[in-house]
């Protein structure tokens, strides 16, 4: 998780030091996603937190949107995620309630259109699942998936 207030200080740095880290660990930039949580940002540093992330692209970082809701859609564009990950409360919303499988298969429409591709975070059951892989969703998530879990190298 890329929390705004590492990273805001440094300036003009954004990105070197994390760089020196990867390349330590024998990885690249594109091999990590920096994942924003949407609630993280705040609107007095939200132009600074856009330049800082344009500055982690240019060196090959990758930049997911978590938690991503219909209120945030005013800063899609600015932060021009390859990953927006949908809130869980999108899914949820489609239990037993066609409209909002329709707009959920629109949302992600909308987001493919803005090229970002799309978590659908929250799936708790077969329904869900079903609805998700529907919707066109590049990525699906839930504890009826699998649970998370910590992987050995």
């Amino acid at each position: 998780m890329f929390t705004p207030s590492c990273c805001l200080p440094l300036k003009k740095q954004h990105g070197e030091a994390f760089e020196r880290i990867l390349q330590d660990q024998g990885l690249r930039p594109a091999d990590v996603v920096l994942e924003v949580l949407e609630s993280a940002i705040s609107d007095a540093h939200e132009t600074d937190l856009t330049h800082a992330l344009q500055n982690y692209r240019q060196r090959g970082d990758r930049i997911a949107l978590d938690n991503y809701s219909h209120a945030s859609l005013y800063r899609l564009l600015p932060l021009s995620p390859d990953i927006a990950k949908l809130d869980k409360a999108f899914i949820h919303a489609t239990d037993n309630n066609s409209k909002a499988q329709q707009l959920l298969g629109q949302q992600v429409k909308m987001l493919h259109g803005l090229d970002s591709q799309v978590v659908i975070e929250g799936i708790e059951n077969t329904a869900q699942l079903t609805i998700a892989q529907e919707s066109g969703a590049d990525f699906l998530q839930g504890y009826f998936l699998a649970e998370p879990e910590y992987l050995d190298k």
